[in-house]
């Protein structure tokens, strides 16, 4: 099967998208597919490359509105539009990620052109902002650009309730929303053993007397990271941030940045931390809180009512308002109990195992590309 993916990024640009993208492509490449990405060149080189089995096309982009305003939106080369076309005319199916975006909007001209069968996963619904304009963006764009690409596609694939809500509200068929959570390789993102725990905090500086509780995303006000910021200290707890360098001014030595981290390192950064928090809005079902449970992380995350599919055990994981207080009372609970604590780690576990992993997504998008495949045909 030949298949053209359509993502804004992918790594070592950082952010969730991006990360189950490549995941996926990966995937579906060691599968036997032949998979063609068209991509930005945010954070890399422009050009073609071959990896692990599958060809890159990395367009030249203007980040300009993440640089400035903290909101996701590169700007194309004009090159993307002929790249675009050599993709799609050349595959059996298209999958787009997220309708937001302009490599979706180029995927889903040329497949309704080609008369090639669309996917499209939408990861998340409007984004909440603390910027006027980039709100005001974001209505403008799923009222015009987006809405093509939502009729043009044949299937399109949501990670919880409000997004599909949300899609409905925007006047998609229900038929064509189908719920598929993303997977994460449970071998790499494991439990580690005491010793390499001890031996992780030491390579990264990191205290081993301390409970860690870790965050792993971009620094913008959507993931909540400034509220971790203002959390007051907690006794026995320490913070690790992952993603960026400590803000200006910024020092607290209960608090740690590792600064940008390599993709390959961001499992041992996991592993050596105890508790994962994400205060944030407007998510999918983020793929560091799936990562984090599979290294058998305790989790504090938001309490979204579009998690609802997933069915979590609120005894077992902290769902919380994502503001300043109600984290440090989850924390404080989670550190003060230690046999909570360990109880929460072997539900998220054993949660990722039954419910992440990569051979029940596989043969669940498989089936969705076949299906399509053959309606079109």
């Amino acid at each position: 099967m030949k298949i053209a993916v359509f993502v804004p990024y992918l790594p070592p640009h950082i952010g969730g998208i991006e990360v189950v993208a490549e995941g996926q492509i990966m995937a579906l490449a060691a599968a036997g597919q032949d998979i063609s990405v068209i991509t930005s060149a945010c954070n890399s080189n422009s050009g073609l490359s071959e990896s692990d089995g599958y060809a890159v096309r990395r367009i030249s982009a203007w980040n300009y509105f993440e640089e400035r305003m903290g909101a996701v939106f590169p700007i194309y080369s004009p090159t993307l539009i002929w790249h675009g076309y050599r993709a799609v005319k050349q595959s059996d199916v298209v999958h787009a990620h997220d309708a937001f975006y302009l490599t979706s909007l180029i995927a889903a001209f040329w497949a309704r052109i080609l008369r090639k069968p669309l996917i499209l996963t939408q990861h998340v619904d409007m984004v909440p902002h603390s910027n006027k304009f980039v709100t005001f963006i974001q209505k403008l764009t799923y009222a015009t650009s987006s809405r093509f690409v939502l009729m043009s596609s044949k299937k399109i694939i949501v990670l919880n309730s409000r997004v599909r809500a949300f899609l409905i509200d925007l006047g998609v068929d229900r038929s064509i929303i189908t719920y598929l959570p993303n997977a994460v390789d449970t071998g790499k993102f494991s439990p580690p053993t005491e010793r390499q725990k001890r031996e992780l905090r030491d390579k990264y500086d990191l205290p081993n007397d301390k409970t860690l509780a870790l965050f792993v995303g971009r620094f913008v006000s959507k993931k909540g990271f400034a509220k971790l910021l203002e959390l007051k200290a907690v006794k026995d707890l320490e913070l690790v941030f992952a993603g960026g360098r400590a803000p200006a001014g910024h020092a607290r030595d209960d608090q740690h940045f590792l600064g940008p981290i390599n993709r390959n390192e961001v499992a041992d950064v996991f592993k050596l931390c105890d508790v994962f928090v994400l205060p944030s809005r407007g998510e999918g079902f983020p793929v560091t809180v799936q990562e984090a449970m599979a290294c058998g992380l305790a989790i504090v995350m938001s309490d979204d009512p579009g998690y609802e599919p997933y069915r979590l055990d609120a005894s077992l994981v902290k769902l919380i308002e994502p503001d300043t207080e109600p984290i440090g009372i989850a924390l404080r609970a989670t550190v003060e109990d230690s046999k909570l604590l360990r109880a929460m780690a072997r539900y998220s576990r054993q949660y990722a195992l039954e419910h992440f992993g990569w051979s029940a997504h596989m043969m669940q998008l498989l089936s969705i590309y076949e299906s399509q495949i053959l309606i079109s045909s």
